[in-house]
């Protein structure tokens, strides 16, 4: 698939080039993950520490972009499975089944949940009871033990 993005736009995907490029910000991409510094990475692929950093940067940008696209098809393919089971109780439910109607409204709460529709719920902070919220104090130790400071370091001002 041969976009701009991608590589220079008048090369094809399959030109040699291309290839040896991709094969670079793989390379430099591993090397990353495996702890090396740019400045190593480019000697051992014979480029500058700079061009170095360009090939993880770019490896990471596509990296993140597949992700993405990958996230919205699946989005996509789970949105049409729900359309196609609306589709088939919907005729039954507006006939008033109970039991297709619960379904409808699973399948509601569902699509809800899939494309963020629903608002944030509020979330206080409160004892195990739930009856009270916590003393400041009780947050200020919790929060210092989860981020591994003492209280007097922690600043919630």
């Amino acid at each position: 698939m041969a976009t701009s993005d991608r590589h220079h736009p008048r090369r094809p995907d399959t030109d040699r080039r291309t290839i040896i490029g991709e094969e670079n910000r793989l390379r430099a991409l591993q090397l990353r993950k495996a702890g090396l510094s740019y400045e190593v990475i480019g000697r051992q692929l014979g480029y500058t520490k700079q061009h170095a950093y360009q090939l993880v940067k770019t490896a990471l940008e596509r990296t993140r972009t597949l992700c993405v696209e990958a996230s919205d098809n699946l989005r996509q393919l789970e949105s049409e499975r729900l359309d196609a089971l609306m589709a088939s109780l919907w005729g039954t439910a507006s006939r008033g089944d109970t039991a297709a109607i619960d379904r409808v409204l699973r399948i509601m709460e569902r699509r809800a949940r899939l494309f963020g529709l629903d608002a944030p719920t509020k979330v206080a902070p409160t004892t195990p009871e739930g009856t009270e919220p916590y003393p400041l104090q009780d947050v200020r130790e919790r929060l210092a033990v989860l981020f591994g400071v003492s209280t007097a370091e922690l600043s919630l001002d």
